[in-house]
C-alpha cells in the first residue's frame, strides 16, 4: 500500500487520497504540531544539546574558527540549493532550504543570539520597506523608504548580555 506524500495517508490502488481527507489530515498534523509547541529554533537548540554542538547563554562573538566551520556548512547547503534549482528538483531544493535555516539557527544557538527578539525586530524593519527595484535590479526587491528605521540589533544584543568591545 502506498502513502500520500503530502499527508502520509494510505492511498488507493492508483495512489490517490481524496482531497478532503488529505486536507483534514494536514489540519490534524498542523494542530498536533501547534499543541506540541512547534518551535524550529528550540528544535535546533535541542539538536545542539543532543550532539554537543555548543550553546552560549549570552550573545558572544567568540573565536573565528567556529564561524568558518559554520560558513562552510552554509555554503555547502547553498551549493546544494543551486544544484537542485539547476536540476529542477523541488524536493532537494526544499531540503537544502531547510538545512540552510537549521545551520543559520544553529550558529545563533552557538553564539547565544536571542533569536526571537532579533527575528521580530528584523521582521518589523522588513515590513516597513516598500516594493521597488533595489541594487540587484530585481522587480521583487524591497527597498528602504525615506525615514526607514533599520533593525536595532546591537541594542537587542546588549539587552541580552552582550558586552561590546
Amino acid at each position: 500500500m502506498k502513502t500520500c506524500e503530502t499527508c502520509e495517508l494510505e492511498t488507493d490502488d492508483f495512489g490517490h487520497v481524496s482531497a478532503e481527507d488529505c486536507v483534514e489530515e494536514l489540519k490534524a498534523l498542523l494542530a498536533a504540531a501547534e499543541v506540541a509547541g512547534c518551535d524550529p529554533y528550540e528544535d535546533v537548540r535541542k539538536m545542539h544539546r543532543h550532539f554537543v554542538l555548543g550553546e552560549s547563554p549570552v550573545p558572544q562573538f567568540g573565536g573565528a574558527q567556529p564561524w568558518v566551520e559554520r560558513f562552510d556548512c552554509l555554503r555547502e547547503e547553498l551549493d546544494e540549493l543551486e544544484l537542485a534549482i539547476n536540476e529542477g528538483d523541488l524536493p532537494d531544493a526544499a531540503d537544502a532550504l531547510v538545512d540552510l535555516v537549521v545551520f543559520a539557527m544553529g550558529t545563533a544557538v552557538q553564539r547565544g543570539l536571542p533569536w526571537q527578539a532579533l527575528w521580530d525586530d528584523v521582521h518589523r524593519a522588513n515590513m516597513a520597506k516598500v516594493r521597488g527595484i533595489g541594487r540587484r535590479g530585481h522587480a521583487v526587491d524591497l527597498v528602504k523608504p525615506p525615514g526607514w528605521v533599520g533593525p536595532r540589533t546591537a541594542e537587542i544584543l546588549r539587552a541580552h548580555g552582550w558586552e561590546e568591545k
